[in-house]
């Protein structure tokens, strides 16, 4: 699929579900990752936080509450950051493709349910502009949702009711391995189950290089 064409798609998506997610309970796990995390980049010293796919604010809102301070989120959905902006979060719209910040602008990352979107052809032009932004040696947290093979349920998630349909590229935790393995050094990485899911959802923190 054409990736303006899927960006396009996926922003018409999420704008129309976006007052909905806006009141998703986050699942619990996932809040104790963020907490960690949050704490980890806390004694790292870290200035500025970027949440690539923001969505409607709720992490974000979380990172500051948790003391982070200047966090910036982004997200393709206009209405997304509509929502956010009105829960009080810096947040812009704009594509992970094409991050509208400056050379080291960010001092770590937070990305959740975001990368399950981009094709493994453009994994590698996706973590360049990622790095960009970036200083050297930046922890930089991902998640998605996984797979038991490269082959399990990739393409467009035809139980949407919403349309356009998402696409999903979903990956075995090897293959994960291997694509994080371009953006840094894997410090953790961890899989579970989603309380309301049957999937695995592969969740990991990596330092780009210096």
């Amino acid at each position: 699929m054409d990736v303006d064409r899927l960006a396009l798609d996926l922003a018409e998506y999420y704008d129309q579900e976006a007052p909905a997610r806006d009141t998703w309970q986050r699942d619990a796990e996932m809040v104790h990752r963020q907490t960690a995390f949050a704490q980890q980049i806390s004694a790292n010293g870290c200035g500025r936080l970027l949440e690539i796919g923001c969505g409607t604010g709720r992490d974000a809102t979380r990172f500051r509450a948790a003391g982070v301070a200047g966090v910036v989120g982004l997200d393709l959905s206009e209405n997304s950051v509509r929502i956010a902006r009105a829960h009080g979060v810096d947040a812009v719209c704009g594509s992970v493709h094409a991050l509208p910040f400056a050379a080291r602008s960010f001092e770590a990352c937070w990305t959740v349910s975001v990368l399950i979107h981009v094709p493994d052809e453009r994994w590698t032009q996706t973590y360049a502009e990622v790095n960009r932004v970036l200083v050297p040696g930046s922890l930089m947290a991902v998640g998605v949702w996984g797979s038991g093979s490269d082959d399990d349920l990739n393409g467009i998630k035809e139980s949407d009711v919403i349309e356009p349909k998402r696409v999903f590229y979903r990956r075995s935790d090897e293959h994960m391995r291997q694509l994080l393995d371009e953006l840094g050094d894997i410090v953790e990485f961890a899989t579970w189950k989603y309380e309301t899911q049957v999937r695995p959802y592969q969740y990991a923190v990596v330092q780009t290089r210096r």
